[in-house]
Parts: structure tokens; sequence; C-alpha cells
């Protein structure tokens, strides 16, 4: 009963219904606005009373309680510390009839749903990142990871040693004879078997062999994506958004090839960057999906549609859309896999998207299409 922001307050049927706005982790660093309803004065009053810091906003809550609207219903916006009555309708689909008594929704049913549907999120993500944790393990064990950490010690065992690279020893040259003594030749010259008895000067010594060249990682081969069912994707898109939207098998493929127009794209990445599948979104989904997850009204998402040009807000929405698509994408699968940025789709950077090797097609209940393709591998080469 803590915390979250009011929205708006309502009076249907002779109750009360205070709305609140809250911001719910799904899993993956993922944020859903999601909207929580209030029913009746003492749980109004207790959410009030568990937030201090709404006291002022509480106490306005509380005169207008006390006022009777008689088989009428009101709408109220939040001003500042203030209700402002506005002619907003109740929720479209007779939302606040089912606060009725005798036609209550099972609370206790709807949070077991929430659980199993965030418990399928978890899974996928937690088989990720243990596949990932497997791979950089092993990279480890063969004594290379990614990264500049191999190059870092293939220098270090290039570098020659300290002994190696210092310079041979010298004797000291004798110093030179005084200028005023006369030059004795037969005193000077030494006797031919001091020449052959004195000892041979010390060879320099040879710098040590240098190691050879540290090997360079192999190149890692592209591994082909592995989609899973179109079920576990729709289920991604419902928990994320939340209400009563969903999404389900399209009945038909959506065309993806030159003529495709005002559709968005994400690149699928795996550990070594290369493209190794795609998400489309057209222009409906990215609207309406996305702004639909920033709680957009209807009336900015039917604006953004006929411009056919998505808000910021909706794309940057759409954009997490695509992120919990991946946490069920990487759950299908040994090799780990993120989304790149979301943008507008042009086929020629993409022209492998008209033969994928496999592809997954979702249609939502607002009509919008996302598709998820597989790149194929590249032929090989005899």
């Amino acid at each position: 009963m803590s915390g979250g922001l009011p929205r708006r307050l309502y009076h249907h049927a002779g109750k009360w219904v205070l709305e609140v706005v809250r911001h719910v982790n799904v899993g993956q660093d993922l944020i859903r606005p999601t909207m929580q309803r209030l029913t009746g004065h003492r749980a109004i009053a207790t959410y009030f009373k568990n937030n201090p810091d709404k006291a002022m906003l509480g106490k306005a809550t509380q005169r207008l309680l006390q006022t009777e609207f008689v088989g009428e219903t009101k709408s109220f916006n939040l001003e500042g510390s203030e209700w402002i009555a506005n002619s907003v309708p109740p929720p479209r689909g007779g939302a606040l009839d089912s606060l009725m008594p005798g036609a209550e929704l099972p609370t206790l049913e709807m949070d077991v749903d929430d659980l199993k549907a965030q418990v399928v999120v978890l899974t996928a993500v937690q088989e990720g990142l243990l596949s990932r944790l497997a791979r950089l393990e092993a990279r480890v064990a063969k004594g290379w990871v990614d990264g500049g950490s191999s190059a870092n010690n293939a220098a270090a065992r290039a570098k020659p040693s300290p002994k190696a690279a210092a310079p041979a020893r010298r004797e000291p040259e004798p110093d030179p004879e005084p200028a005023s003594e006369p030059f004795d030749a037969s005193a000077e010259a030494p006797a031919p078997e001091s020449l052959d008895e004195s000892p041979a000067p010390e060879p320099s010594a040879e710098p040590e062999p240098s190691p050879p060249p540290a090997e360079a990682p192999p190149v890692q081969t592209r591994v082909l994506l592995a989609l899973p069912s179109v079920g576990e994707l729709a289920k991604c898109v419902a928990l994320l958004i939340g209400g009563d939207v969903s999404a389900q098998q399209a009945a038909e493929e959506l065309a993806v090839n030159r003529t495709t127009r005002d559709c968005y794209a994400a690149a699928l990445l795996d550990d070594s960057e290369q493209t190794v599948g795609v998400i489309v979104m057209d222009l409906k989904a990215a609207v309406y999906l996305g702004g639909t997850l920033m709680m957009l009204p209807k009336s900015e998402l039917e604006s953004q549609l006929r411009a056919h040009t998505p808000g910021e807000d909706s794309i940057a929405a759409s954009a997490e859309i695509c992120n919990a698509l991946a946490g069920a994408i990487n759950g299908a699968q040994d090799q780990h896999v993120r989304v790149g940025a979301l943008g507008k789709f042009e086929f020629k950077s993409w022209s492998w998207v008209a033969q994928p090797a496999e592809r997954r097609d979702l249609e939502d209940s607002f009509g919008g299409r996302t598709v998820v393709l597989a790149r194929p591998l590249p032929e090989q080469i005899f």
C-alpha cells in the first residue's frame, strides 16, 4: 500500500476508486508501468496513511470522499495536490463495473497468473546467463578472453628479458702514459708468450631466443539462431505491457522484402557482435505496443499512426519490448544474443530477410505485427 503515484480518482456505482501507477521490475532490468486500483474509503485512507509524503493530497482526497454523488459517475485528475473534475468516462470495457459486489475479480488468481508469467521470463533470463557464464569460463580455461586481455598477455610474453637486453661487460681502458716520460719500445712491447697467455676477452652475452608469437584466438564461427515458440514470445509481450494486451500466431506472414515500408528493426547480435537475426515491428506494433507501455493516451497513438511516425517514447518502449523478446530467445538455445538499436527498416541493410532460416510471426491485440527472423548461415565454398 506504499509507493506509487496517484493518477485519477473515480466515483462509480456508489464506490470511490483511486488509480495508482506503480513501476514494476519484470526482469532483465525492464520496468513496466502498472495500474493499481484501490476501492473503498478504507483502502484509500490506508494508502495515504502509509504514504506520509502525500499528506496534503490525502486531506484533499478525504474532503472529496465525504461528498455524496448519488447515482453519478465522477472522474477527477490530479493537479499538484488537488483533484480537478473532468469529463473522462470510466475505463473502457466496464473495468469499474467489475468492482461492484457480486462481480469482483478474483484478485488471488490474477496474482498467481502474474507470478507464473514472471517465472517464465526469469527462467529464460537465468538460462541465458548460465550459458554465457559457461562460455566465459571455457575461454578463461583456454588462456584467452575477449577484449584487450589476450593482446596484453601476448605483448608481455614477447617482451625480451632484462638479462638478454643488457649490454656485454667491457674491460676498463688503461690510463694514458704521462707525456713527460720517453717512449721505450723494448719496455712497452710485450713478449710473445705474454700475448698467448693473456686471458681471452669475455664473449658478449647472446640474447635469449624470444618465444614464438602468441596465437590469436580462433575466429568464432556463427551459430544458427534457434527461435522459441510463438507462445513463449507472446507471453513476453503480455507480461511486459500487461492489461488486456495479448499476442498470438499471425494468420499470415508479414511480407518483409524490398517493398516493405514503415517498419522498424533491431538486430540480434551474438557475443562476437555478429548479426544472427532481427526483430521487425510494423508501424502499428511500434506505435501501439510501445505507446501503451508508456501509457500514452489513445488520441496520441492515433495521431502517430496517421502521421506514419512513432514518437520517441513509443520507439524507446518498443526497444524494451525487443529486449524482452530476446530473453525468451536466449532461453531457447545455448548461445547468448543481445538486441541492437531499434531503427527504421531498410531492406538494403537486411537483404537476407527475404529468405530467413526460420521465422516467428506474431499479431498483437491492436492488429500490429512483430516478426523474429533467424539469419541463414553462409554457404560453404569448396
